[in-house]
C-alpha cells in the first residue's frame, strides 16, 4: 500500500471518488488529518448524525479498543443507513503497537470489510519532528505491515508541496471573497520556513483580518504572525540607515519584548537589503518605480519611501551592510537564538566601526 500525498487524496474525495474501506492518516503535520475527515463527512454523509459518524479515541486507557471500532463498522447496513464513517484516533504512541488479538481481528476485517462503512485510522500525536521520524521507522512501519491489504490506503500528511499550500490558501480565501497577494504568501513562506503548511490553519483568521478591504498583503502577514506593527521593522531599517544606535537598540528591545525571534529579524533585514540591492540594479536599467514595486512586491503605500531609500544608498555603503548581514545570518544559524540576539545588538556598532575605518 504505497502512501498517497495529502492534496492528491483530498482532491479524489472532493471529486467523490470512493476511498478504500480502511484509510490510515499519519504524518508530523497531523492536523491535516482533520481536513480529510471533514471531506469524508461532507462528501459521503448527506446528514451526519451520531449513528453514521462515530469517533473513537484509542488512548492510554483500555476502555476503548479495536473490537469496538470493528463492531461499529459491521453494524452498517444498506437498509438502515447508506454509509458510516468511523474514525479511530490514536493519541498515545503505545496504542500504535497492536496486540496479537487486535492484529488478527483487523486482518480478518480487512479481508472482508463492510461495504457500507469507511474506517479512518487517524494517528494524532503531539511529537517533535525527530520523535516522529523515529516513530515512523519503528512502530508505524510495523503497524503498516500488519494492516497491509488491498482494502487499506495510507495518506502521508507530510507529502505536501509549498506551491500546493499556496494554491489551497488562495482558493479557499477566494471562495470567501478575500484575496491574498503573492507577496503575502511569499512572506508567509519566508517567516515559517518548513512550517509553511501550518498557515493553512489560519484561513479563518485571514478572512477576519481582511474584513474591510478584502485583501491580505505583506504588512498584514507581518502583523498577524509576529503580533508587531510592521512600522517597527521600518523604524529598525531607518535606524540602520542613520546608524543611530540608540534608536536601533530601542526598536530591537520592542521587537524582542513582543516575542519576535532574533532569527526572524535577521531574515527580515536580509530580505530588505537584498531588495534594495535589486532595486538599484533595476534603476540602472531605467525601470520605473511602479515596475520596481511590482517586481519586488512592495506595498504601494510604502513604495515612494522605499525608492527614496534606494536612491540614497551608495554601492560601497550597501556592500558593507550586506557583508555584515550575511555574516550575521550565517553565524546566527550555527550559534542559536541567544547568539543571534547578541549579533543583532552588535550589528549597529560594527556598521559604525566600518564607516569610521573605511
Amino acid at each position: 500500500m504505497p502512501p498517497e500525498g495529502f492534496f492528491s487524496f483530498l482532491q479524489k474525495i472532493n471529486r467523490r471518488q470512493s476511498p478504500p474501506p480502511f484509510t490510515i492518516l499519519s504524518g508530523f503535520h497531523e492536523f491535516l488529518g482533520e481536513w480529510v475527515i471533514q471531506a469524508y463527512v461532507q462528501t459521503f454523509l448527506e446528514d451526519p448524525t451520531d449513528f453514521n459518524f462515530r469517533r473513537y479515541y484509542l488512548e492510554s486507557d483500555e476502555d476503548t479498543g479495536w473490537d469496538d471500532v470493528v463492531e461499529e463498522a459491521q453494524t452498517a447496513s444498506f437498509f438502515i443507513q447508506s454509509r458510516k464513517v468511523i474514525v479511530a484516533t490514536i493519541r498515545d504512541p503505545r496504542r500504535i503497537s497492536l496486540a496479537k488479538a487486535d492484529q488478527e481481528l483487523l486482518q480478518r476485517y480487512l479481508k472482508k470489510p463492510s461495504s457500507h462503512s469507511l474506517i479512518i485510522l487517524y494517528i494524532s500525536l503531539a511529537l517533535t519532528p525527530d520523535d516522529y521520524k523515529q516513530l515512523r521507522k519503528g512502530k508505524l512501519a510495523t503497524l503498516f505491515k500488519h494492516l497491509d491489504s488491498p482494502s487499506t490506503g495510507v495518506v502521508d500528511l507530510d507529502r505536501v508541496r509549498d506551491s500546493d499550500v499556496s494554491a489551497f490558501i488562495r482558493n479557499r480565501l477566494k471562495e470567501r471573497n478575500v484575496r491574498i497577494t503573492d507577496g503575502a504568501l511569499e512572506r508567509l513562506q519566508e517567516i515559517l520556513g518548513e512550517r509553511f503548511v501550518s498557515s493553512m490553519q489560519w484561513i479563518n483568521q485571514f478572512e477576519t483580518w481582511a474584513r474591510d478591504e478584502g485583501v491580505i498583503d505583506i504588512q498584514d502577514v507581518d502583523h498577524m504572525i509576529t503580533g508587531v506593527d510592521p512600522h517597527s521593522i521600518w523604524d529598525l531599517t531607518d535606524a540602520v540607515e542613520q546608524e543611530d544606535a540608540v534608536a536601533y537598540l530601542k526598536v530591537l528591545r520592542y521587537l524582542f519584548a513582543n516575542g519576535v525571534k532574533p532569527a526572524m529579524v535577521i531574515g527580515t533585514l536580509v530580505t530588505y537589503y537584498n531588495r534594495i540591492f535589486t532595486a538599484r540594479f533595476l534603476l540602472r536599467q531605467h525601470r520605473s518605480a511602479a515596475e520596481i514595486g511590482k517586481i519586488l512586491q512592495q506595498p504601494s503605500f510604502f513604495l515612494d519611501r522605499f525608492i527614496q531609500t534606494v536612491r540614497r544608498f551608495s554601492d560601497n555603503r550597501l556592500g558593507r551592510i550586506l557583508d555584515l548581514i550575511y555574516r550575521m545570518d550565517f553565524e546566527s544559524k550555527t550559534g542559536g537564538e541567544e547568539a543571534a540576539r547578541l549579533l543583532l545588538q552588535q550589528f549597529i556598532f560594527q556598521l559604525r566601526a566600518r564607516r569610521n575605518h573605511g
